[in-house]
């Protein structure tokens, strides 16, 4: 006759026993307190959740009341200058720019801040971190770094055009 089948209970029965021998291994090496490890790994995995959703807030753009404008690679600039330096939007596609202007085209922004040396310092780190071949203009306080077509350049002091983007970076980009 064969062997009869181990019922339900016999099957829970030696499953609670191998726990119960664990859990003597646990205490017996000092791995008892694999409770407090699990509730630190719960933490760290709250704390990174937490992180992951502040980078996600710095995905948004703060439009500062201005019409939401460009293509990805504009909102690239947007958001690495929003979320590196101490800096605001102060035009997108209103406003009073040149006929030709990209801001008419939706594919360009003025950029602001309160202090002088923060709007040179974005504006060096934006031709710096994106290139000039990402710029269809770049034009701000900093007459070395400014960018028409794709190229670099450096502006005359005092030109018009240099003198209307001494308080402001405008930056318009390649589709």
């Amino acid at each position: 006759m064969p062997a009869p089948l181990p019922t339900l209970r016999a099957k829970r029965k030696r499953r609670k026993a191998q726990r119960n021998k664990q859990a003597r291994k646990w205490r017996r090496t000092g791995l008892a307190g694999h409770g407090r490890l699990a509730k630190k790994a719960a933490a760290a995995v709250r704390k990174l959740k937490r992180l992951v959703k502040r980078a996600k807030l710095a995905l948004r753009i703060d439009w500062n009341g201005h019409t939401p404008v460009g293509g990805k690679n504009l909102r690239k600039v947007i958001r690495y200058a929003l979320a590196n330096f101490d800096v605001y939007i102060t035009s997108t596609n209103g406003g009073t720019h040149s006929t030709t202007s990209y801001h008419y085209r939706n594919q360009a922004v003025d950029i602001g801040s309160n202090s002088a040396a923060e709007k040179v310092r974005c504006q060096k780190a934006l031709l710096k971190k994106f290139g000039p071949g990402m710029f269809a203009e770049l034009f701000g306080p900093d007459n070395g770094a400014w960018v028409k077509d794709g190229s670099q350049y450096t502006a005359r002091d005092g030109d018009a055009l240099e003198t209307q983007h001494d308080d402001h970076i405008h930056a318009a980009v390649t589709s």
